[in-house]
């Protein structure tokens, strides 16, 4: 996966298949951002689970796992939603 470091909403994120490509690829996603340089992370196949933690006066009161919608937008899969509750196993959730 090659990364702008300073965008959001996974704007020009992108999953590179071959070595050929990530010249190509790095140059079109440079657009996205101010500088330079990229991250490079090393893609896993899965299924994309979210954590959002509610805290009041300085205390987690809610943990919510939850799953998240995604679109694909041709580069790679965009967050556009989450969904509660999340059935996996109580086994996972302890993780």
């Amino acid at each position: 996966m090659l990364k702008p470091v300073d965008s959001s909403g996974s704007r020009g994120v992108t999953k590179v298949d071959s070595s050929e490509e990530i010249y190509e690829i790095s140059n079109k996603i440079k657009r996205y951002s101010k500088k330079e340089y990229l991250v490079a992370e090393e893609f896993i196949s899965g299924y994309e689970i979210g954590v959002d933690l509610f805290v009041y006066k300085g205390r987690v009161v809610l943990n919510a796992v939850h799953g998240k919608l995604t679109h694909n937008n041709g580069l790679t899969d965009v967050p556009i939603g989450h969904y509660f509750p999340l059935e996996i196993s109580s086994k996972i959730k302890k993780l």
